[in-house]
This record gives C-alpha cells, structure tokens and sequence, in this order.
C-alpha cells in the first residue's frame, strides 16, 4: 500500500510516496514552511484519497474541497477563540446541534480540525469509503 511520508528540514520538508510492501519511496516535492500552512503528511494522504491531486497548503485544500464538493467552510474568531463552520446547500453540516461549539486556542488549530470534519463530512456524505 502506497502512503505518503514527510522527511521534515527546519524551514522544508520533503514529501514521498512510500510502498510499505517494497519499501520503495518516490520523491514527490520539497514544500518550504513559510508558516503554519502547509498541511501535514497525513492530512495530504487523507484529501488525495477523495481525489486531491494539488498544492499542499490549508487554503488550496479548503478552496478545492469547495469547487470539487460544493462544501464551503470558514473559520471565525470570537474573542480570543477560534470556530469553524462548513456549509453546503443550505444546511450547515459541522458544527452539527451540539451543546458545545468546537472552539480552537488559535488559528492554525482550527485550521487542523476544520480540515479533518471536511474530510469525514464528505466521506460521509458522498458515501466514500
């Protein structure tokens, strides 16, 4: 099974496909760390399943997943907290009626949750498995 690694440098990191079975690896892209944006190894094997074949940074996922799926999604900051929602088709689909909003301590928190309820809400939604 094929999956993605990242080999991390102090401002890069270096991606690769990975054949556990053959233990081949194939270099796919240097990535440098301008900030917090760019998306872990895990997030990118995640969002290539559903069939993400771009960039890897927080905002090119969110822009895809909305062109690709018709999910919108943002984040809010309320005082020194930060939200997340994901909208489509008149229906709000994360938070879903919860007692208690998903709040974040930052930013790139939210950044890393929002991007992981996108990921469940579409494979539940579109039925991928």
């Amino acid at each position: 099974m094929k999956r993605i690694i990242e080999f991390k440098g102090n401002d890069y990191s270096d991606l690769y496909w990975f054949n556990g079975e053959t233990n081949e690896k194939e270099f796919i892209k240097t990535v440098k760390k301008m900030s917090s944006d760019v998306i872990t190894s895990e997030e990118l094997s995640a969002v290539r399943q559903l069939g993400y074949k771009e960039n890897v940074t927080y905002c090119q996922v969110f822009n895809w997943f909305r062109e690709r799926w018709g999910y919108v999604a943002w984040i809010e900051k309320s005082g020194k907290e930060y939200g997340y929602k994901i909208y489509a088709n008149g229906v709000f689909y994360r938070p879903k009626e919860e007692t208690k909003y998903p709040y974040c301590k930052n930013h790139e928190e939210a950044q890393v949750k929002l991007l992981g309820e996108l990921i469940k809400v579409v494979e539940e939604r579109e039925n991928i498995t």
